[in-house]
């Protein structure tokens, strides 16, 4: 007899069995990137006696961090080597009528400081310039391979031509117990039709910080911006904009487009729903969602149950990547 009581029949009781591992997949990427991107740790949480995968890679913790960016006065430039190839989707970019090419934030660099927290760079990019180079992807030029200074891996954002425009997501959590999420208009470029984010973008320098150095809450003013311009929310009409709280659940990078760097926030407002919807009808920018969705928590768990029932790879189709892996940092809404 053992310390602890008999031993089971059978002998000694054996190991655990590891828990089964589902990656996730995007209905819209046209390559294998378990393959591509094989020595990187994606994005990983355990549902339901499974650990998903999703693919993103850290670049930053979640919560607050010492971060201090300096903000480079010169704009990001791709190598000569590769503008040629740049010039077609340029062009055509420059010549629709409705494109306008505005000023985005590049990481030009993040890294652990010796003393804790970390310190990186920032410059101003071409929204064209980064566009033509997410077009050049996975095309005949294959620029995803040649990005990689060594294969399976990702380049740091200093040596990537990809990590070129930092964006955001925002989680919005309302005072009833609702994610809101938005159904992408048909026009836009990335993803239009999918359920997704309850706002997104990039940040913009001058609208977002005018200093020469920039900390974690400058980033974050950011996602605050977008979350104005997108439903109204902590924007002038908003009478509770001074109770909006946003934190930082960290920069990830989407494998999908290369790398892009993004900064997923969590936001908290002390509105209701239809307040939100309300506010969402006079925001600036509220033609790009076809409409609003109140997400509870049974509707997220509905959502999110394919990733462990759909096979050892589900598909993203009509879901954007980016409210999944929202809604798994976010955590569940305050009821």
């Amino acid at each position: 007899m053992s310390e602890h009581g008999p031993l089971p029949a059978g002998g000694p009781p054996s190991a655990a069995p590891s828990p089964a591992r589902v990656r996730v997949r995007s209905g819209t990427c046209a390559v294998d990137l378990a393959a591509v991107y094989s020595a990187e740790r994606w994005m990983q949480h355990v549902r339901d006696g499974c650990v998903v995968e999703l693919p993103l890679v850290a670049l930053l913790p979640a919560g607050p961090q010492p971060v201090s960016l300096t903000v480079d006065p010169q704009a990001f430039q791709p190598p000569l080597a590769w503008r040629a190839a740049m010039a077609g989707p340029v062009a055509e970019m420059r010549a629709h009528p409705d494109r306008h090419d505005g000023t985005l934030t590049a990481l030009v660099d993040l890294q652990p400081g010796s003393a804790g927290g970390f310190h990186g760079r920032l410059a101003p990019v071409s929204y064209f310039h980064t566009r033509a180079l997410e077009s050049l992807l996975d095309g005949p030029l294959d620029l995803r391979s040649h990005d990689q200074a060594v294969p399976g891996r990702l380049p740091s954002p200093a040596r990537s031509l990809l990590a070129c425009d930092i964006g955001v997501v925002v989680i919005l959590q309302t005072s009833d117990g609702f994610v809101v999420a938005q159904r992408r208009s048909e026009h836009l470029d990335w993803r239009p039709g999918c359920l997704s984010a309850s706002a997104s973008g990039s940040l913009e320098p001058g609208r977002d910080f005018q200093t020469d150095r920039v900390g974690l809450s400058g980033l974050v003013a950011g996602a605050r911006r977008e979350l104005a311009e997108e439903l109204g929310v902590g924007g002038p009409a908003d009478p509770a904009r001074a109770a909006l709280t946003l934190t930082s659940l960290g920069i990830w990078r989407e494998l999908e487009r290369g790398g892009k760097p993004e900064l997923y926030t969590r936001a908290r407002t002390p509105l209701c729903f239809e307040q939100v919807r309300a506010l969402h009808a006079s925001a600036p920018d509220a033609h790009e969602s076809e409409q609003l969705t109140a997400l509870a928590p049974h509707d997220v768990e509905a959502l999110l149950a394919p990733l462990t029932a759909g096979g050892p790879s589900p598909a993203l189709d009509r879901v954007d990547l980016a409210l999944v892996a929202g809604l798994l940092l976010a955590g569940p809404a305050p009821g």
